[in-house]
């Protein structure tokens, strides 16, 4: 109650400050630009994990997800390079873009201000880029990298990879579009920077690899020349050697000739038996001949053939005349081919 008497008592004074206070902070509102703000979330990972220490599984999150990688990435989504990247996307060259966030301080900021100017204290001053300009950067170019860049703000997400790209405009288009094309710049970067990598280290292979291909000519070029200089021939080499190739192919032919005597041999041994004891048509080699099965076939039809005629003429017919004959021929053929075979 003894401050309500006070305030009651000063009511003349509080009530126009009062007034004054509220229509400062009316018309400071309604001066104020409305800014919008885009956001588009990225996962950024590592591109080769590593297998983490024991002592680094007891470190605190923090430590793991704002190591020096990741502030890279955050530094790198901030950059002219990427920030000129995101304008030559967008073609913003060719149109004019709109404001971005330059939000005038609100009245307790500007009251703030005025303060410390009163008091003859120094305003904090907004932390300057010293990333250096590109040498082919234009005035009208590096203008609007510096306010496109003034626009950008990045947010990780605590206990996750994943980041917010923020981007303040008064065009809410423009913000929307503004942060998806330079979440899209960053990985088209990023995309370009492995495959660079990739290249680099391919190209140094394939240097390496012709390096080792002409030593290991010059050695074989060496070893020719002393081969040829003292007659040395590699006989652990067979299958170079022309030699020692041919040796081996007289040798197998050598082996392939002695078998096929003895097993000619072995034959004509059995042959012989065969033709002394008389069963010489009963060989299997005999039997299994087709012309010697034909004429066999033949004597027996001429023999019945005989049998036939001699029921019906004598033994000095004509007809048994030439039959014995045939047959008599028939029975030598047979002979000599048997003994032929």
């Amino acid at each position: 109650m003894d401050y309500v008497r006070v305030i009651y008592k000063r009511r003349w004074i509080v009530l126009p400050v009062f007034l004054i206070v509220l229509t400062l902070g009316t018309v400071n509102a309604l001066r104020q630009t409305p800014v919008y703000q885009g956001r588009a979330q990225m996962l950024i990972e590592k591109d080769t994990p590593n297998v983490a220490t024991l002592d680094q599984m007891f470190q605190s999150t923090d430590t793991w997800y704002n190591d020096e990688f990741y502030q890279t990435q955050y530094r790198i989504l901030q950059s002219r390079s990427l920030a000129r990247r995101t304008i030559e996307s967008m073609n913003l060259g060719n149109k004019p873009a709109p404001a971005v966030s330059a939000v005038k301080p609100g009245l307790l900021a500007q009251a703030k201000s005025y303060v410390v100017r009163l008091t003859g204290g120094e305003e904090p001053k907004a932390p300057v880029s010293v990333e250096p300009r590109a040498v082919d950067e234009t005035a009208v170019l590096s203008a609007m990298i510096d306010g496109f860049q003034g626009g950008v703000s990045i947010e990780p997400i605590r206990n996750s990879r994943l980041v917010d790209v923020l981007y303040s405009s008064s065009d809410p288009k423009f913000a929307a579009d503004a942060a998806n094309a330079l979440a899209k710049a960053y990985i088209a970067q990023s995309m370009e920077f492995r495959f660079s990598a990739s290249k680099d280290a391919t190209d140094w292979l394939s240097d390496q690899l012709t390096e080792q291909r002409k030593a290991v000519e010059a050695s074989e070029a060496a070893l020719q020349e002393y081969r040829e200089k003292y007659g040395a021939v590699a006989v652990a080499d067979s299958a170079s050697n022309i030699v020692i190739q041919r040796l081996t192919d007289l040798n197998s032919a050598l082996t392939r000739a002695k078998t096929e005597r003895i097993n000619k041999e072995a034959l004509y041994n059995q042959l012989k038996a065969a033709e002394t004891s008389g069963a010489l048509e009963t060989y299997p080699a005999v039997l299994s001949n087709d012309y010697v099965q034909k004429l066999r076939s033949d004597l027996a039809d001429l023999q019945r053939q005989q049998a036939q005629l001699a029921e019906r003429y004598g033994e000095r017919h004509a007809e048994m005349i030439r039959i014995r004959t045939t047959i008599a021929g028939a029975e030598a053929k047979s002979s000599a081919r048997s003994s032929s075979r």
